[in-house]
């Protein structure tokens, strides 16, 4: 009996199947602080995964041999382990296909108990009062046997299990210190299967009192309706403390507003904008608030609300003020120019005037002086004269002397000046003169129709 076969080989590729485990010689359930561990990351792949890396707590595990930590091929080795290498492993292997993700593997680590960090160290009780001590540690396995003791510079003496508690991780001591002697400081010592812990926490019992001023404050936050600060804080009296500000207004100290808070940050707000406070920042415990620091600060100035401005008109408010600054300061000087020139020409036509007065008085004067006194005139003689004749020389002689003529004022430049001939009868003339640049016109006006009375001749020798 003979037969035929035939087949075909598949080659499926799929993302690697990888499976972590501890190395073969550990007990998973009892790795202590300061031994060594090592994973194994068993894959299966097609194609072959060109890469492989570890997670702790989802983190990339980075090669550090100084550190502690080894990656070999497909091994992860970690020396002398401490509590902060627990929690949960993983393998991750890559090839063409995708990521492949192992199992998660929790490294537990035991190791004796540790203080919880972060505790007070310091508490404030009263004389007379009771207090309630917590003594927190950390141990794997949990610890469960405690230990309290008292220390004083005088004596030491341990606390007895009545007056405290015990729980995993936590035990809690019930103290009253009744005389200057009950304080110092309590001691108190945890056990686990592991062992007791090698050094204990301790707590120092004070006498309880107000806290302490802030060390130092400054203002952090300054806006138009909030103030801001951030202090250090002074030692809190033995008690739990709480922060606290006020706000006043300037400068009659109206109070405005406060603000609290379990931290020394405190921000004071809906306060009005653009005035100057005073700020009283304090600690306060059961005993009482501390002195207050004191600081002056201010909120900003609110902007100026324009309702329905444009950014161009904006821009345009500044030039607008300029200009009109430019008009006012030109208006002003031309009105003080102005009046300089209106005294000046009121002081020249003044002078003006007595000049014209003087002229008009001296021509009457010396007129009839002149043919008085003229030695080369020789009088008529009256004596055969009747009245009628002399009555005409009388009124030829008064008109004759009524001639005025004014030419004694030089124009000056730039004004006009008049002349004016006054003959007897109607006939008038007038000269205008005019300055450099015109030119001159003469208006003369003469009244045919009237007849002059004969003017009697003077004989002349």
């Amino acid at each position: 009996d003979s037969g035929i076969e035939d087949g075909w080989k598949l080659n499926i590729f799929h993302v690697p199947i990888v499976t972590l485990e501890l190395g073969s010689n550990l007990n998973g359930s009892w790795i202590r602080e300061g031994v060594d561990v090592y994973f194994e990351c068993n894959i299966k792949s097609n194609p072959w995964v060109y890469k492989v890396s570890w997670r702790h707590n989802g983190n990339t595990v980075v090669n550090n041999p100084n550190g502690g930590i080894i990656l070999a091929n497909q091994s992860l080795v970690l020396q002398n382990v401490d509590r902060s290498k627990g929690g949960i492993y993983t393998c991750v292997a890559s090839n063409g296909e995708g990521d492949g993700e192992s199992n998660p593997l929790h490294l537990n680590i035991k190791y004796s108990p540790v203080c919880r960090p972060g505790q007070g160290n310091v508490i404030g009780v009263g004389k007379g009062e009771t207090a309630r001590i917590p003594c927190d540690v950390e141990a794997n396995p949990p610890a469960l046997d405690y230990t309290w003791r008292f220390n004083n510079t005088g004596e030491s003496m341990e606390i007895r299990s009545s007056h405290y508690t015990s729980e995993p991780n936590r035990s809690v001591v019930t103290y009253t210190p009744l005389t200057e002697h009950d304080f110092g400081t309590l001691l108190c010592w945890a056990r686990n299967p592991l062992g007791t812990m090698g050094r204990p926490c301790a707590f120092h019992i004070i006498p309880a009192g107000r806290p302490h001023s802030f060390l130092n404050c400054s203002l952090v936050n300054q806006t138009e309706t909030a103030l801001g600060i951030e202090c250090s804080e002074g030692f809190d009296g033995g008690l739990p403390q709480h922060f606290v500000m006020e706000v006043y207004s300037m400068p009659r100290k109206h109070y405005v507003n406060n603000a609290s808070s379990n931290t020394p940050s405190l921000t004071a707000t809906s306060l009005p904008p653009g005035l100057e406070y005073e700020i009283l920042a304090y600690a306060v415990n059961a005993k009482g608030s501390s002195d207050p620091t004191i600081i002056h600060a201010y909120t900003l100035k609110s902007p100026q609300k324009r309702t329905a401005v444009s950014p161009v008109a904006l821009e345009l408010v500044p030039l607008i003020g300029i200009l009109a600054g430019v008009v006012v300061t030109l208006v002003s000087v031309a009105v003080c120019a102005v009046i300089v020139l209106r005294c000046r020409e009121g002081k020249k036509s003044g002078r003006k005037a007595d000049k014209l007065s003087d002229v008009k008085q001296r021509p009457l004067n010396q007129s009839s002086e002149s043919l008085e006194n003229n030695p080369d005139i020789i009088p008529l003689s009256t004596e055969f004269q009747d009245s009628e004749d002399k009555l005409l020389e009388k009124m030829n002689t008064k008109r004759y002397a009524e001639i005025n003529i004014i030419n004694s004022v030089k124009p000056v430049k730039g004004e006009v000046t008049y002349a004016d001939l006054n003959l007897a009868g109607t006939c008038s003339v007038y000269s205008e003169l005019l300055s450099p640049g015109g030119e001159p016109t003469v208006y003369a006006q003469i009244n045919p129709g009237h007849r002059l009375n004969h003017i009697p001749h003077h004989t002349t020798v």
